[in-house]
């Protein structure tokens, strides 16, 4: 029987009888079977309980003892059978153990390859066995170790250099963030002073001509009270008699004559030039202390 023949009878015997897949977590019953964990406990729930799949033996006490040996064998059973194991392992031709390295032919092989009628070639090529082969052919790679690292070192030294230079750009950024917002800040607070200053020159240029109309109005309506009061005194002068009407004839023109006060507004005389055109001009005058054109060159630090 060939190696692969005695591998698969061997990892054929070491199958669970219920799920008939490699045993997972194997315990033995008292009888001496061996079953998946899972599987017997499975069973037992649909079946009677304590009795063995195999044997029918009652196993009195339902223990289930773990079988460490059979746990080692399973877990090596289970790589053999893995497909990854078989492809590298086993020789794609004659299914036996590739033991041999043909470096003629960059090659693995196995006992089979050798005397097999297509396989005369190798006989005459340079052979090794895969272990010492490895040994030499992963010396001869370490030669290209040096050139990758001083490669990986001169990345790792540019991707450094790239995060410092991406951290100064901020760190700048956030420099010229701050002085421009102070800058700007010194401008706000001096039109703000400004326009603060203007109104308030503003509101007192209306109190002054306010005091000026209100003194006015207030004439005016003396007057006015004045002759309303004459008025009603000549409306009494017409309900006199002839004789005393004419008596007082004289006097009543004298005293109207006398009495008469010529009136005039005041005007509202505000000098709104001021407030319309050259206000920015003002502004301007004012912050030429905080602001300097051409005196600043680009930040740097």
């Amino acid at each position: 029987m060939s190696s692969r023949g005695q591998k698969q009878k061997w990892t054929e015997e070491l199958n669970c009888p219920i799920c008939l897949e490699i045993f997972t977590e194997p315990v033995t019953l008292k009888c001496g079977h061996n079953f998946c964990r899972f599987c017997i406990t499975h069973s037992w729930s649909e079946q009677l309980k304590g009795t063995c799949p195999e044997c029918r033996e009652v196993n009195s006490g339902n223990q289930l003892k773990p079988n460490r040996t059979l746990v080692n064998l399973s877990n090596e059973a289970r790589e053999l059978k893995s497909p990854q194991n078989k492809e590298m392992r086993d020789c794609d031709k004659h299914s036996e153990e590739l033991k041999l390295f043909c470096e003629t032919d960059k090659k693995l092989i196995c006992i089979m390859c050798l005397i097999d009628a297509d396989g005369q070639s190798h006989k005459s090529h340079d052979l090794m066995l895969i272990e010492k082969a490895a040994e030499i052919y992963k010396d001869k790679l370490k030669s290209s170790f040096d050139p990758v690292i001083k490669r990986n070192e001169a990345v790792l030294l540019t991707e450094s250099e790239q995060k410092e230079k991406i951290s100064a750009l901020k760190e700048q950024v956030s420099r010229l963030a701050k002085h421009v917002t102070a800058e700007f800040g010194k401008m706000h607070q001096s039109l703000y002073d400004r326009e603060q200053r203007v109104i308030r020159e503003l509101r007192q240029r209306e109190q002054e001509i306010l005091q000026r109309m209100e003194k006015n109005l207030g004439e005016i309506r003396g007057s006015l009270v004045s002759l309303q009061q004459k008025f009603s005194e000549l409306k009494k002068q017409m309900e006199k008699d002839a004789f005393t009407f004419l008596r007082d004839e004289n006097t009543r023109k004298r005293r109207v004559s006398e009495e008469y006060v010529k009136l005039s507004l005041s005007e509202g005389d505000l000098p709104v030039g001021i407030y319309t055109g050259p206000v920015q001009y003002a502004a301007w005058r004012d912050m030429r202390h905080i602001i300097s054109p051409g005196k600043y060159l680009p930040f740097s630090d």
